[in-house]
């Protein structure tokens, strides 16, 4: 497996291509290229699966450990938790109006 970063698009131009291949072949099961091609296809939706699963994870756990933080910093500072949300309802409603 490569060592950079994969992006979701790459992953996606990666699966795109590879079942292009697949398609473009024979049908005929006893197809060498055939066979070749849908292992291959098979191959790379297996490493996209995990990448994205893995993504996934990845996510889920920042989003966790953001609202964790919060969560603390609310319980112990609960007016300045307050004020800034103020604040913040302020701005936004300030800028909603105009």
């Amino acid at each position: 497996m490569p060592s950079y970063q994969f992006t979701l698009q790459d992953d996606l131009t990666l699966l795109r291509e590879t079942l292009e291949d697949v398609l473009r072949v024979s049908d005929d099961p006893s197809d060498k290229k055939y066979l070749e091609a849908k292992a291959r296809a098979e191959n790379v939706l297996k490493e996209v699966q995990s990448r994205i699963s893995e993504a996934s994870d990845n996510c889920y756990v920042h989003a966790k450990q953001a609202v964790c933080q919060a969560n603390g910093y609310v319980h112990k500072k609960p007016w300045q938790s307050i004020g800034a949300a103020a604040a913040v309802g302020v701005v936004l409603g300030f800028l909603i109006s105009r």
